[in-house]
């Protein structure tokens, strides 16, 4: 079993090699970019469903007077 040491020099060996580490950060942009579009696409829809929420309260209110 390695040791510690020897794991973070391989990853340190590995993450040397430029086009590597060029390719991991091309990588974890994507992937933080599709973790934002994700969340925007949640938040819009929570907005989406409090604006109908809140419509559907208002009907019910008018209906009562009414």
């Amino acid at each position: 079993m390695a040791t510690i040491t020897e794991l973070a020099n391989a990853i340190d060996g590995y993450v040397d090699n430029r086009a590597m580490a060029r390719s991991i950060l091309i990588d974890q942009i994507k992937s933080a970019t599709k973790q934002i579009c994700q969340k925007v696409n949640n938040l819009h829809q929570d907005l989406v469903y409090e604006q109908r929420r809140r419509y559907e309260v208002e009907a019910e209110q008018d209906l009562a007077i009414t």
